[in-house]
């Protein structure tokens, strides 16, 4: 199984549709995609959401985390 963990803050504006693309078009099915979303303020979570209605993501395949305060980087 493959697992992508893309997170994110903050980048409604940076083609997030082209990211899963990337992720949700291939031919491979053995995968879950955990979605971070680190505390944005701006429309992120409604662009990802749209996104798995739109295109009816099967929900096995994503899982999506919202943090409500922003995490420190390591």
């Amino acid at each position: 199984m493959c697992v992508v963990v893309p997170s994110f803050n903050n980048n409604a504006n940076f083609r997030i549709e082209y990211n899963l693309n990337s992720i949700f078009t291939q031919n491979y099915s053995n995968f879950k995609v955990v979605v971070v979303n680190d505390a944005s303020n701006d429309k992120s979570e409604y662009v990802y959401h749209r996104y798995f209605d739109f295109y009816a993501i099967d929900p096995e395949h994503y899982v999506y985390i919202e943090n409500i305060f922003k995490k420190n980087s390591l």
